[in-house]
């Protein structure tokens, strides 16, 4: 957790959407770069360059953020863990604010994940990801300070606030269903772990066929 009291010169992250940055270390490495948009041509016959800017002050192309996450497996419960990855990706696969902390301030800025990579690692509990931000706008913004705070953050709560569950079987795997709820010549319909509609499946439909030995 930071404390806002201290003044980090170096922008510190928090946030992208509702993944949360809650640890230290759980930032490898991050690499945030931009530019402006003053363009040169360079003079045919002379020293130098020529610019067309028209005034001092210049605009800012769009900025990119090179980060790295290590996520650290044992801060969820055992039944979260599953859920989790797939929670960070939907959350990835979306445009959103990110937040950051930098000299007292809470800052943010719109982005998206242009690409990623997920290096290989023999460390057990952790998973670690690249990640390739757009910071489509160019700019950052101050947070209104009456209305944006922080706040503490249960990592093991994402589950429960988005309502990831089980995946369903019967969607999953219609066939694979079917199979287990018929065993022994029970109706499908009796079996409380399927709920799908098996009747129109024939003998045809199998992907192999059960032998005696």
């Amino acid at each position: 957790m930071y404390d806002c009291r201290t003044i980090y010169p170096q922008k510190r992250y928090l946030q992208f959407r509702d993944v949360v940055i809650g640890a230290y270390d759980m930032i490898q490495d991050a690499d945030l770069s931009g530019g402006f948009k003053t363009t040169t041509q360079a003079f045919s016959f002379g020293h130098g360059s020529y610019t067309n800017a028209k005034q001092i002050q210049q605009y800012s192309t769009e900025q990119k953020l090179a980060l790295t996450l290590k996520i650290n497996y044992s801060m969820f419960s055992m039944d979260q863990k599953q859920f989790y990855k797939e929670f960070l990706y939907s959350e990835l696969s979306k445009i959103g604010k990110l937040w950051a902390i930098e000299n007292r301030r809470i800052i943010w800025t719109y982005a998206f994940v242009e690409s990623f990579s997920e290096p290989y690692s023999i460390e057990k509990n952790t998973f670690s990801v690249d990640l390739n931000f757009i910071l489509y706008e160019g700019i950052w913004h101050y947070a209104d300070e009456k209305k944006t705070f922080l706040k503490p953050y249960d990592a093991c709560s994402f589950a429960d606030c988005l309502e990831f569950e089980e995946i369903d079987t019967c969607q999953d795997d219609i066939y694979g269903c079917c199979i287990s709820c018929q065993k022994n010549n029970i109706k499908h319909k009796d079996c409380q772990k399927c709920s799908c509609e098996c009747d129109f499946l024939t003998k045809e439909d199998s992907l192999c066929v059960k032998q005696k030995i």
